[in-house]
């Protein structure tokens, strides 16, 4: 390489850091605090459990099944036990515990993007 290609290529380099920022700042102006909270939290949560278990992804891929399916059923139940409005106590108990379903759904979420991060690893990981 001489010296016009690495100029070259750290100007490119220099445009490319200066887009970046740029589109990060625009981003950020859009997408308030709460929401990096909302958007990231389970892709960095996902990421980091694949790189932890990257070696045994079976193993994390029936946790997460678990997780993702039992949190799918209770959000179920929540909406089938609000539609039928039945006087139960089991099912009042039900509804009082998923009153804030925040939680729930931001584990629904991140088991949903765990999956698909597993889905990548698989991808690139077998032969």
């Amino acid at each position: 390489m001489n010296q016009v290609d690495i100029f070259l290529k750290v100007i490119i380099g220099i445009f490319f850091f200066i887009y970046v920022i740029l589109f990060c700042y625009v981003i950020s102006e859009m997408i308030g605090p709460l929401n990096y909270l909302i958007f990231f939290l389970p892709f960095i949560i996902s990421i980091s459990l694949c790189m932890f278990f990257k070696k045994n992804l079976n193993k994390l891929k029936s946790a997460n099944d678990f997780l993702l399916f039992s949190s799918a059923g209770l959000g179920a139940i929540k909406l089938v036990a609000s539609k039928l409005n039945h006087d139960s106590l089991v099912l009042n108990q039900i509804i009082d515990a998923l009153k804030n379903s925040t939680l729930l759904l931001m584990i629904l979420a991140t088991a949903a993007t765990l999956k698909a991060s597993i889905a990548l690893f698989e991808i690139f990981t077998n032969e």
